[in-house]
């Protein structure tokens, strides 16, 4: 239903404003807001709402029950929700912070659809239920969501330079689409929770302070991506992870369920196979595909035959740098000394001099890590 609206451009004009106008800072935007009451883009009227025409009190309280709002943008250094039931902003822009808690004694249900906020936005409760939080193409530095129950909280397709949950209890959490940025959950209790890879940078998860607060600055909230691009990306994404947790789910069940198992090399195929689909990166791909997942034995024996004669050829190029005893006069001789320095063998008739001698320790050492590679493969296709 969600993302019907969006390819029917039903929602989506805050996105087209900002888009249009280049206003994706805070100086670019009060440019143009200008002091107007309200500015036209194309059929659509936005109003700019200031805290005089929300009658907020000193504590930027409103005491609207129901904060319904559409095509709107608040000029406000801070907006505090803790009286309304209804918490409902659809194509809307606060220039500030958002603060949304339950009303006392009544469940308070938040929906928010393309909706970007300058500052942070905060969901909080007073440890009382809510009845359900829905953030849909929702911007901020930070999502703050603390102190509540609720039947279901969903996050989709939204961007925040950090997220914190905390004291939380859910039925359902779904968090899909999004970019969650550094994440921190504490004390929290989810009976269900869909939360697809990819949306969490966990590079910034034990970020220093510092850095952290840089990337909370760099992070730039009224930059909108999201649009039936965005949401074609974020389809495309979610369609990718479920093809490879099927493929995945399929090998795992023909390996453990199935009489494929019985033959050693149809399981040893099977178990490549799923190392392959469960490569997070290229970089881990490329590693399984060179190694046959320390299940193919005889990659592991052509890595070694090309160890041995790469090594040779360096050795018969650089035939003074060995021993005048019993020197190096061939290309057979340097493949011999190879071969006895990759198995780490060693008669010492052929001797190193200079920096050759760390060259050969650097042989020896890929010849251990080969022959250790090459046991484990064979346990894993024969032996597991």
């Amino acid at each position: 239903m969600v993302l019907s609206t969006f390819r029917n451009k039903q929602i989506g004009h805050l996105k087209d404003l900002l888009n249009d106008n280049q206003a994706f800072n805070e100086k670019s935007l009060r440019r143009l807001i200008n002091g107007k009451s309200e500015i036209q883009h194309g059929e659509v009227m936005f109003k700019v709402l200031r805290p005089a025409d929300l009658k907020l009190d000193g504590e930027r309280r409103s005491y609207l029950d129901r904060f319904n709002f559409r095509e709107t943008i608040f000029d406000c250094e801070r907006i505090n929700l803790r009286n309304s039931s209804e918490v409902n902003l659809i194509d809307c822009l606060v220039i500030g912070t958002l603060s949304v808690g339950d009303k006392p004694d009544e469940e308070t249900k938040v929906y928010l659809d393309t909706v970007a906020v300058t500052g942070e936005l905060k969901v909080t409760g007073r440890g009382d239920s809510m009845a359900s939080v829905a953030l849909v193409s929702v911007q901020a530095r930070t999502l703050d969501l603390y102190n509540f129950t609720t039947p279901d909280v969903t996050v989709m397709d939204s961007r925040f330079a950090s997220t914190e949950m905390r004291l939380l209890g859910n039925g359902s959490l779904k968090l899909t689409g999004s970019e969650l940025g550094s994440l921190s959950i504490a004390e929290c209790d989810f009976q269900d929770v869909t939360f697809p890879s990819g949306q969490v940078n966990l590079k910034d998860l034990n970020a220093p302070r510092l850095v952290a607060w840089f990337s909370r600055w760099r992070f730039k909230p009224l930059k909108f991506v999201v649009g039936p691009k965005a949401v074609d990306r974020a389809i495309d994404s979610a369609s990718r992870s479920d093809a490879k947790r099927r493929e995945i789910e399929t090998l795992k069940f023909l390996l453990e369920k199935t009489d494929i198992s019985h033959s050693k090399r149809d399981a040893a195929q099977l178990k490549y196979l799923r190392s392959l689909a469960e490569s997070s990166s290229w970089l881990s791909r490329i590693f399984v595909i060179a190694t046959g997942g320390f299940i193919k034995p005889w990659r592991i024996v052509a890595w070694s035959a090309v160890v041995i004669f790469g090594f040779a050829e360096v050795y018969s190029h650089e035939a003074s740098s060995f021993g005048t005893t019993n020197p190096i006069s061939s290309y057979f001789d340097a493949l011999y000394f190879s071969g006895l320095t990759f198995t780490t063998i060693g008669y010492g008739d052929i001797l190193p001099l200079h920096w050759m001698r760390g060259f050969a320790v650097l042989e020896g050492l890929f010849g251990i890590a080969l022959a250790g590679a090459f046991l484990v493969s064979l346990t894993r296709r024969y032996i597991e």
